[in-house]
């Protein structure tokens, strides 16, 4: 009966891990400069959606979004390399999505399960 019990409670926690690594995000920073310090700055753009703002002064503030990557694994591929975020310097809630963009410069690395990585098989004949 106790294999059962822990069958009841190992597979909920497992799918609840597994149901976030889906999901994409984007980070959300000040200006160009501080998305540059997490990213390669080829990879930081103005984000236009809603993140533009008129401040006091009349001037716009304009805020800049790094490339999308997978909750659990900050690693993007950008010209061949494999890029980690060096830091956190993004300064608002991330913007979430469901898919990857097809026109974006880089792609994110999907973490694999349990350890192994997500890299490709050859079987060889």
């Amino acid at each position: 009966m106790r294999s059962k019990t822990l069958t009841l409670v190992v597979v909920p926690v497992l799918l609840a891990a597994c149901s976030n690594s889906g999901r994409l995000q984007q980070d959300v920073y000040n200006d160009q400069y501080n998305c540059s310090q997490d990213w390669d700055r080829n990879l930081c753009q103005p984000y236009n959606s809603t993140s533009s703002y008129q401040t006091a002064s009349s001037n716009y503030q304009i805020f800049y979004i790094g490339p999308q990557y997978y909750s659990n694994n900050r690693k993007v591929k950008y010209l061949g390399r494999t890029l980690t975020a060096t830091g956190s310097r993004h300064i608002h809630q991330p913007v979430f999505s469901q898919q990857v963009f097809k026109q974006a410069k880089s792609k994110p690395i999907r973490r694999g399960g349990f350890g192994r990585s997500t890299g490709g098989s050859s079987f060889g004949g």
